[in-house]
């Protein structure tokens, strides 16, 4: 982990893209042989000439491919009004209907007339560009050579002016900025906030990427084995966080973070799970923790009460499968779903000074992964496989959740986050409320952990934008940006005092008051241990649902993949 510099940013240069591909050429219809032109031997020198110089001048100002098409436009512009003059005393035929740039020969006025054409600019917009409908060149007093000379200037100068107006546009500072919310509620709020901050800082360009959950784990690791990391990038706490720190890849902010700015925004237990050995590598942005949720009319049918004990929570199960209701949606088709349950009843099972030594590996070798409290936790979530829906394995997540906001389940494990999805649906008709998953008797992990984790943007050390980076970020996590995140994506910002009786629900509010009494986070499970012995639990998520392997066969795997990765440290 670098530390953040003083340096100034030098300025970058994504680059203007050009119109798109622009069949500009001055052609008649393709089937008029009088009206083909080929280029003269007396062109050929002075466009090998014009290409050269512009060629060399490009690349000085470091200007992009896409402007190299528009400067060779003006070049084939220029080209094309030449040899309009060239061929104008072997054809002075009218060519109507042509999609393109089209050459009018107006034999009683002699006049010269270039078509209106327009095009669709896709690249940042969807604004629609146009040519000035027509020029037009008098030629009843002048001689060819001087038509000659006016429009090759004419071209020339058209080249020029495209040029000059990339090369200004490219004295922007950019920003480059990934994140995992393609939401379209997070995308409002994050397009909004750019918006805003291109406004108030003209001179810097925002160029935002988002991806989602799993793919953006698989991009993010292909970014950084390419030397391509963006300026700003999202990323979990945990081992997923604290691998780029201890690699050398994020920016050291912890001196930036105690400045006055910054003073009284994040709580430290928001801000701890982004530090790694004491030095803070990522900036917090959410809280986010898992509950599981119940419907309260069905509770109520048949007279249950929010367990106090995981006893008494299996009892409830019991209850409502001998009545025939699935007692809880469970989509599993994406591993980490199975994470959330097997993270947290790791927390519950096994020491917590046990489980952080052996998720970052500094336990002896003969102890890696040894504890008993491992197999004894998925046991336990093996055994829950009775009370899933039936297909579990095979039902996505957002599904089952479906399922359960429409009444036909009576309880699932939920995040946060996703509170602010069940104003409008059945559960909402229905009452609900929600408990996290209670303590196990006799267990020796920490019974009043909750399983989340905050989540948060690190800059890149090879950044050269650095102090432009943090300050983007200062900006969308100010208080007021904050409130307004909160009141657009439903999501629990890390900001303190972003989150109130104006911006969230009752139950948002509840949620992260719960998280602020609990003794500190399990994080995701798959976030928290290095990544080869996470694979492990992800690919056994399903496997021990359906029997295919037992929890002993899954430690040992996960012991092996350990002891390996550790000798390489």
């Amino acid at each position: 982990m670098r530390e953040m510099s003083n340096r100034s940013a030098s300025t970058r240069s994504d680059g203007m893209r050009s119109p798109g591909d622009m069949p500009m050429s001055l052609i008649s219809p393709r089937n008029s042989a009088s009206a083909r032109f080929s280029t003269t031997p007396r062109w050929r020198p002075l466009r090998s000439v014009v290409s050269g110089i512009l060629g060399i001048l490009s690349v000085q100002a470091g200007l992009p491919n896409g402007l190299g098409r528009t400067m060779f436009f003006g070049i084939r512009l220029t080209e094309q009004l030449y040899q309009s003059d060239h061929n104008s005393n072997r054809s002075r035929r009218f060519h109507q209907n042509k999609p393109s740039l089209q050459r009018h020969f107006l034999p009683e006025q002699s006049k010269f007339l270039l078509r209106e054409r327009c095009w669709s600019s896709t690249n940042y917009t969807n604004t629609t560009k146009c040519w000035p409908k027509w020029y037009t060149f008098t030629t009843s007093y002048q001689t060819n050579r001087e038509i000659t000379m006016i429009r090759l200037l004419t071209g020339t100068a058209l080249c020029a002016t495209l040029t000059a107006s990339a090369a200004f546009a490219q004295d922007k500072t950019t920003i480059s900025f990934i994140h995992k919310y393609p939401e379209p509620e997070s995308m409002a709020f994050f397009e909004k906030a750019v918006a805003a901050y291109e406004e108030a800082n003209p001179d810097i360009d925002v160029v935002m990427e988002a991806v989602a959950d799993d793919p953006y784990k698989d991009k993010i690791r292909v970014l950084m084995a390419s030397d391509q990391v963006p300026d700003i990038f999202f990323s979990w706490s945990g081992e997923f966080g604290r691998k780029f720190a201890r690699d050398g890849r994020t920016l050291d902010l912890t001196e930036a973070l105690e400045g006055e700015d910054w003073e009284g925004r994040f709580s430290e237990a928001a801000l701890d799970p982004l530090r790694f050995e004491g030095r803070q590598f990522g900036i917090p942005t959410n809280v986010n923790a898992k509950y599981m949720v119940y419907n309260a009319s069905i509770f109520e049918e048949y007279g249950l009460d929010e367990p106090e004990t995981f006893g008494e929570f299996i009892s409830i199960l019991d209850t409502l499968k001998e009545n025939n209701v699935t007692p809880i949606a469970y989509g599993n088709q994406v591993p980490w779903a199975a994470t959330h349950y097997i993270g947290d009843f790791f927390a519950k099972y096994v020491p917590n000074d046990v489980r952080t030594a052996d998720y970052q590996l500094l336990a002896e070798p003969d102890e890696l992964y040894t504890h008993p409290g491992y197999i004894e936790a998925l046991q336990q979530y093996a055994d829950l496989g009775e009370y899933f829906n039936r297909g579990a394995n095979a039902l996505p997540h957002a599904a089952a959740r479906g399922s359960f906001f429409a009444g036909r389940t009576a309880m699932m494990y939920i995040e946060l986050v996703e509170f602010y999805m069940v104003p409008g649906s059945g559960l909402e008709e229905a009452g609900w409320d929600f408990f996290a998953l209670p303590p196990v008797e006799g267990a020796e992990g920490n019974q009043n952990l909750l399983t989340g984790a905050p989540e948060g943007f690190l800059i890149s050390a090879d950044t050269e934008v650095a102090e432009e980076a943090l300050d983007f970020i200062k900006f969308i996590t100010a208080p007021n940006m904050a409130k307004d995140y909160v009141k657009t994506t439903g999501m629990t910002s890390a900001v303190i005092g972003s989150v109130t009786e104006e911006t969230a629900s009752e139950e948002v509010i509840a949620g992260l008051e719960r998280l602020e009494r609990a003794d500190g986070m399990a994080l995701w499970l798959d976030t928290d241990m290095d990544t080869q012995s996470a694979n492990v639990i992800l690919a056994a998520g399903q496997a021990l649902l359906s029997g295919d392997v037992t929890p002993e066969e899954v430690m040992a795997d996960v012991r092996e993949t350990a002891l390996e990765v550790q000798a390489t440290r």
